[in-house]
């Protein structure tokens, strides 16, 4: 499975909830490139309550009238890896004129937390 840098740096930065920076300099024309910092904020919120509430097939839509960029987070189908509760998840994410969609996998860490989690892919 080919995961894109831009949805890898979104979905780490969403989840985890890190400052921006530098990613934006890797990103090239991908949607997070052209991000307000309250864009990634509403994502950020999105994948949260899609992993942490979501049954499988229900959409969160996220967006910011104020930018135009919005987006779709859907969970798919919940598994297990070692000892982690995993999801795939769909996203679609649309940013001035970008978009980019695919299904990645996360899992949740001891904390609760979930982390992008490419090593999970095609279990």
């Amino acid at each position: 499975m080919r995961i894109s840098k831009a949805l890898a740096a979104a979905s780490i930065l969403a989840v985890a909830g890190m400052a921006l920076a530098q990613p934006y300099q890797l990103l090239g024309g991908a949607p997070l490139s052209r991000m307000t910092e309250k864009d990634i904020a509403l994502y950020g919120e999105a994948l949260r309550k899609a992993l942490d509430e979501g049954k499988n097939g229900q959409a969160y839509d996220w967006s910011n009238p104020e930018t135009g960029a919005s987006g779709t987070i859907q969970p798919k189908r919940d598994f297990v890896r070692g000892d982690s509760k995993c999801r795939d998840v769909f996203t679609e994410t649309r940013a001035k004129g970008r978009r980019e969609r695919g299904t990645w996998p996360f899992c949740q860490e001891a904390d609760g937390s979930w982390k992008f989690a490419p090593q999970a892919a095609g279990r």
